[in-house]
């Protein structure tokens, strides 16, 4: 990338922004929609085992739609061969540590949630839990959607020593994404009494669902900053920030949280527990994004 594509990219950050995330978002989204739908329509009208097929197709049809935008639409990045670098190859695997705790750790965490959940309430909390999730499911797909249209440009400009325009590209990121993530708290508010009825008839249910949702959301609005963050410390090379709020947000403190507020409020602990989570993870990045920003402008006065 040469000097006017960081040219471009400084005068129209938030399109760019959005030019980068749009794509990645409609693939997140997309997959994950399918997956709840397989979920749904097909574990009562397919056989089960389409549920595998249908979550491959969508992993799948996601992967087009990116190799569709690199190959024809984007005009920054393009696709260059691959020369192996044994340095380059270490500190990616490194870097991307905070990647690979998130997966593992929403492994982990649904699992507590599950064992918990049972131990505590039974079959009908895990039913509402899991309907609650699924909203969480594509919302976290946005997220990671403008996160991943963020990432590369940041690290980009953060590369060629436009450290200032990187921060600038997280804002914006964030101002987008907790935008975002206030239009689905109005929406999942507004629509709670008919999503839960698509999903289930028990009364009993329903009425949890009903309560949890409107605990459980406010998560949408705080996690945006914590995600975001996190892609922005692995874009610019922080690797040990970005995985210290990913352990933090995804193990560490919602496993904590997990375990204690549901012994304490039953039910609503277990709803309780991701929106503790977001605000006590909320100090950490804070602080780190404090140091970053002292940083940033130590070398902007050392110039």
């Amino acid at each position: 990338m040469n000097s006017m594509n960081v040219d471009s990219i400084r005068a129209g950050k938030t399109r760019t922004i959005l030019a980068f995330s749009v794509p990645a978002i409609i693939s997140m989204v997309l997959t994950s929609l399918i997956n709840v739908a397989d979920g749904f329509f097909m574990g009562n009208f397919i056989h089960k085992d389409a549920i595998a097929v249908a979550s491959l197709v969508s992993a799948l049809l996601g992967f087009a739609f990116l190799l569709f935008y690199f190959l024809k639409k984007a005009r920054v990045f393009r696709f260059v061969r691959f020369r192996f670098d044994r340095k380059v190859f270490r500190d990616t695997m490194l870097n991307g540590l905070s990647e690979f705790i998130g997966g593992l750790s929403m492994c982990i965490s649904m699992a507590v949630y599950n064992f918990v959940i049972m131990r505590r309430i039974g079959v009908d909390g895990v039913t509402a839990f899991t309907v609650v999730g699924y909203t969480t499911y594509v919302f976290s797909m946005v997220v990671c959607g403008f996160g991943q249209g963020m990432a590369p440009l940041s690290s980009f400009v953060y590369g060629v020593k436009g450290k200032l325009l990187a921060r600038n590209l997280f804002t914006r990121t964030v101002l987008l994404v907790l935008a975002a993530g206030c239009a689905t708290v109005a929406l999942v508010g507004f629509g709670s009494s008919l999503y839960r009825r698509i999903f289930v008839d028990d009364m009993a249910v329903q009425q949890m669902i009903k309560s949890g949702i409107l605990i459980f959301m406010w998560s949408y609005i705080l996690c945006g900053l914590n995600a975001i963050a996190s892609f922005y410390f692995t874009s610019i090379g922080k690797a040990k920030e970005s995985a210290v709020i990913s352990s933090a947000r995804g193990l560490v403190i919602l496993l904590a949280a997990i375990f204690v507020l549901p012994a304490i409020l039953g039910m609503n602990g277990v709803w309780l527990a991701s929106p503790a989570t977001e605000i006590l993870t909320l100090v950490i990045t804070l602080f780190y994004l404090k140091k970053d920003r002292k940083e940033i402008d130590d070398a902007k006065q050392a110039e």
